[in-house]
């Protein structure tokens, strides 16, 4: 049985509002590695390395993962923004970390 036009619509935007979610996500994340690429290069600075790694590390393991994928590893540090943390500690500290720079 088909069904009503609007159900089809409303799920089509809700699907379409979570791709533009995840592709926000995935952008400030790369806006944040570019940040920290050029903090490291022009202040030699081993912490926005660190930042980085902890950025691709979780994108890498977590981010990516489809339903019933389990990630490739056990650690976690919650720092990007396509794979985050619940408690957003860690992101907060990369977030400072970027405005003090």
């Amino acid at each position: 049985m088909p069904q009503p036009v609007a159900k089809v619509l409303a799920q089509n935007e809700a699907e379409t509002d979570k791709k533009k979610d995840s592709l926000t996500k995935k952008n400030r994340d790369m806006k944040n590695l570019s940040e920290l690429t050029k903090i490291a290069h022009e202040k030699r600075d081993v912490q926005a390395l660190l930042y980085m790694h902890h950025i691709l590390h979780d994108i890498d393991y977590w981010g990516f993962l489809k339903d019933g994928d389990k990630p490739k590893g056990i650690d976690f540090w919650g720092v990007s923004e396509t794979a985050p943390q619940n408690d957003k500690d860690n992101r907060a500290d990369i977030a400072k970390y970027l405005a003090k720079n």
